[in-house]
């Protein structure tokens, strides 16, 4: 056999932009003419294989096809060559070859151009030009923002500002955060989601918090499946009707129980959002970042800021679910109360601005809320 290619050339980086990142990850210039030529050589080859009937499965499983197509995808991608795209070389594997896609915008444009219209629909779309951008509807598109449906009384939120989250302080400031959850869940017994901006985080702080108070702790794994998260939600249901204490459940922002799935009535009474879930400092992020500076002007809010602002945001959006629920948003973390941050709140978090939201004494201010909650619903006399 001839001996394997060397690792392709390296790329200059782009400017801000390391030239390696973790794990010796680094920027190249694919060898298109190599990879067009295996192309072509694997379809000849597969080719010749059936036609001389040396497969023993069908074609959608047979490996050489399997090969052929994911090559042939790969090069496929890569000839769609523009600044969009960044070609990098990861050690891991053996070797492997990635093609990043920085942003969308262009190509999605070229779908939306071929339709007569297109409507861009979601609870989650703040800031409107921001996704506006990377969606590719471009200056053309009309925006609307239309205010929630459900009554803004019915929800309580609040920012918890003493804590630092960012990762430099994060073990610090973890004692700061579990009085906080246990604050907000000792104003009213029931289902709670804590939402962490990372496994790693989520793992830190429940290690803290093996018991609360009248509550079962449970924490999300790894890799939990569809059946995991069945039978979490078939736990919470129990709670809610009382054959099971109540759950104070650690997840992740961005994961199975904080996207794609409701909890109506006092399924979730409470999200306790710990930080924002920035997306991880990595090469990758960093060329993100990079091309967004040189084409929007706001390279650390669309690589950044917005991705995980959007998680936090999906995941309060888990407490009302119908116009009868109620419940509580706990932001925890100083970030939430600086104005990068609180700008992008939905407006119907808040009154005149968002600083008041802040809270000093969150147990007094949530027990508040759900003593006027008790009230309303007790019969008049």
């Amino acid at each position: 056999p001839a001996p394997a290619p060397p690792p392709p050339a390296p790329a200059p980086p782009a400017p801000g932009v390391r030239g390696r990142g973790e794990g010796g990850a680094r920027p190249v210039q694919h060898d298109v003419e190599l990879l067009t030529g295996l192309r072509d050589a694997l379809e000849q080859l597969t080719v010749a294989w059936f036609a001389g009937g040396r497969s023993g499965g069908s074609a959608r499983e047979d490996p050489l096809v399997l090969l052929s197509r994911r090559v042939s995808s790969f090069v496929g991608v890569m000839e769609l060559a523009g600044p969009e795209f960044a070609q990098l070389y990861l050690p891991e594997r053996g070797g492997t070859l990635k093609i990043l896609c920085k942003d969308p915008s262009r190509l999605l444009a070229r779908r939306i151009d071929a339709c007569a219209g297109a409507v861009a629909v979601s609870g989650t779309l703040e800031p409107l030009p921001f996704y506006r951008d990377v969606l590719g509807f471009g200056e053309r598109a009309e925006l609307l923002a239309c205010p929630s449906p459900f009554p803004p009384e019915h929800r309580r939120v609040l920012i918890l500002d003493r804590p630092s989250t960012t990762f430099r302080e994060r073990e610090r400031d973890l004692p700061i955060v579990e009085d906080a959850v246990r604050a907000v869940v000792a104003a009213r017994p029931g289902n709670y989601l804590v939402c962490c901006p990372s496994f790693a985080y989520l793992e830190a702080l429940a290690e803290r918090m093996p018991e609360v108070p009248g509550h079962e702790v449970l924490r999300q794994g790894r890799s939990m499946s569809e059946d995991d998260r069945g039978e979490v939600l078939a736990r919470l249901e129990r709670a809610v009707h009382g054959r099971a204490l109540p759950v104070v459940l650690f997840t992740v922002q961005g994961g199975i129980f904080t996207e794609g799935v409701d909890y109506p009535g006092e399924l979730c009474v409470g999200a306790i959002v710990v930080g924002p879930g920035l997306p991880q400092v990595n090469l990758e992020r960093e060329l993100i970042r990079e091309h967004c500076e040189q084409r929007y002007g706001a390279g650390f809010n669309y690589a950044f800021l917005y991705p995980g602002m959007n998680k936090v945001i999906q995941s309060a959006g888990r407490v009302i679910r119908t116009p009868h629920d109620r419940g509580v948003v706990a932001l925890v973390g100083q970030r939430f109360a600086t104005r990068r941050y609180s700008s992008v709140f939905p407006r119907d978090w808040y009154r005149v601005s968002p600083r008041e939201l802040i809270s000093s004494d969150p147990y007094a201010d949530l027990t508040q809320f759900w003593a006027d909650h008790e009230a309303e619903r007790a019969p008049a006399v």
